[in-house]
């Protein structure tokens, strides 16, 4: 299993950014190993359509959880 969080930062101590879409980074943390990769979101100065092309991103990612406020 793999869980996306949005992040304001690219590390675990990083806080959670409540903006989905638009929130600057995602980490993905397999909670089996507890290995995780931070990656910075492209779609952040997206003139529309931030949400949908994220969620895209994510899918491609093969994340099963998402965590954000």
């Amino acid at each position: 299993m793999k869980i996306a969080i949005s992040s304001t930062g690219q590390d675990l101590t990083s806080q959670i950014d409540p903006r989905f879409g638009r929130s600057p980074y995602f980490i993905f943390i397999d909670p089996e190993t507890m290995q995780f990769e931070a990656i910075e979101n492209p779609n952040v100065n997206a003139m529309g359509g931030a949400g949908i092309q994220t969620a895209q991103l994510i899918a491609n990612k093969g994340v099963e959880v998402i965590l954000f406020p």
